[in-house]
């Protein structure tokens, strides 16, 4: 994809007349024809996989699966861009995460109608995409962890990066001590499979790993009813997580110390937590936006994170994780400067 993100950046972003809001209805309809079809024969050197992460193909299906949803709830909606070129323009935004000025020079829109498609396909489509992939309901799948077959799920945080608040109190509770950013913490629970089917973005990043957990809702989600009993299943965890027994019992977590068997219990246990790792890379490598800063209203983010998330599940379905998967993400946010630029969606 690093090619194709050369090419683009070599475009030429619109002109600041472009820019403006359309002057009037006639010229808004010449603003909002976008092709994706016209866009690929324009260039060639590009397809569609490489800029949004999934196949025509696949989008097509992901077209229908909000079709579908929206059938079912009979709650269809008129959007003047076809369903399937908002879709792109969308998963290719946060795929790349081009300034907006410089997108919309490539895609011939105004900027202000590309950023309408985004915000409302965002909207409209990622809930769609959320309810989907992600389970409501623990349902076992087919692989088993290598070391510990009793466990069902890793658990593990990250941190969103965004650009820095103005307001104090706000920098403190976003500030990520550890990868000296601010942003806002995702945590997952992940199967062997590297599914995620539980997942929090309700805090910022300044709220302890066990707190969250504890808040989340994840270890009800882990409590299934077998008779008249409650049980808790297995969760693979880090020492981030030591004290969460007292409520989730089965929890499998490393242990302080450097002795032989603390030793290898540790390294089993993160052997097997490798899967929660490799996903969050996954998911930062798929999408600019979660891993260099966002620049958005900040309200917007949790639906965004989620919806990526959601679409990653289906996305493992057809590249499933592997040691490639293994690199580190650092917070890295835009400067001063772009931290104080016009929000984007």
């Amino acid at each position: 994809m690093q090619m194709h993100l050369a090419y683009l950046d070599e475009s030429e972003p619109a002109s600041e007349d472009e820019n403006q809001a359309p002057a009037n209805a006639e010229e808004f309809k010449v603003v909002r024809k976008f092709s994706l079809q016209k866009f690929l024969e324009a260039h060639p050197i590009l397809n569609v996989k490489d800029l949004c992460n999934f196949s025509l193909d696949q989008l097509l299906y992901l077209v229908d699966v909000v079709r579908e949803h929206e059938f079912s709830s009979r709650r269809g909606r008129k959007n003047g861009c076809d369903p399937l070129d908002a879709l792109f323009l969308t998963l290719t935004y946060y795929c790349t995460y081009l300034p907006l000025q410089k997108m919309s020079g490539i895609v011939s829109l105004k900027q202000s109608y590309l950023s309408k498609i985004i915000n409302k396909t965002t909207n409209r489509m990622f809930p769609i995409f959320i309810a989907e992939f992600i389970p409501k309901q623990y349902s076992p799948c087919d692989k088993e962890f290598d070391n510990f077959p009793t466990c069902v799920a890793a658990v593990d945080s990250s941190t969103i990066p965004f650009t820095v608040p103005l307001d104090l109190a706000e920098r403190k509770s976003s500030w990520d001590a550890k990868n000296h950013c601010n942003g806002m913490k995702v945590q997952v629970l992940v199967n062997p499979l590297g599914q995620v089917i539980h997942m929090n973005t309700s805090f910022l990043a300044s709220v302890h790993d066990k707190k969250v957990f504890a808040l989340s809702g994840a270890s009800d989600f882990l409590h299934v009813q077998r008779g008249v009993e409650s049980v808790a299943l297995g969760l693979l965890a880090d020492r981030g997580y030591i004290g969460i027994q007292k409520y989730h019992p089965t929890a499998v977590i490393m242990q302080r110390g450097d002795d032989g068997e603390v030793t290898k219990r540790n390294n089993a246990i993160a052997h097997d937590r490798q899967i929660v790792e490799r996903r969050f890379t996954r998911d930062k490598s798929n999408w600019s936006v979660l891993a260099i800063g966002y620049r958005g209203e900040k309200g917007n983010l949790p639906l965004i994170v989620q919806g990526l998330f959601a679409l990653d599940n289906y996305h493992i379905d057809s590249i499933p994780l592997s040691e490639k998967d293994n690199c580190d993400f650092p917070c890295t946010p835009k400067d001063e400067k772009e931290a104080a630029a016009t929000p984007e969606p």
